[in-house]
């Protein structure tokens, strides 16, 4: 997006494209690192606690295959939550300050 965005931009000599692509940049990031917890599959806490592979609910010995899935689903999910917050902020920014890209390339 960012991409089509900056060569429209050059192209046209039109920087506010810039900062358009940094709202959905924005909004893509803050949907990744919502993804686990609004769009869960889980509504109410009897749901979570039925659920089998939840990661928090309780603490299987360290060497079961059910830690050991628990750990990578959590790994997942805290992965996805740094990387949309940082995509986040990537995309504020360039939604505040891109269109000034024009200016420092003219």
């Amino acid at each position: 997006m960012g991409g089509v965005s900056a060569c429209y931009a050059f192209i046209n000599n039109d920087y506010s494209w810039v900062s358009r692509s940094g709202s959905v940049i924005t909004v893509l990031g803050l949907l990744l690192t919502i993804k686990h917890s609004i769009f869960s599959e889980s509504r109410d806490i009897h749901s979570v606690v039925r659920e089998k592979n939840h990661y928090a609910v309780f603490a299987p010995d360290r060497d079961s295959d059910v830690y050991k899935d628990q750990t990578t689903h959590a790994k997942k999910i805290i992965k996805d939550e740094y990387l949309g917050f940082f995509i986040t902020i990537i995309g504020t920014i360039i939604w505040g300050y891109g269109d000034l890209v024009g200016q420092v390339i003219t």
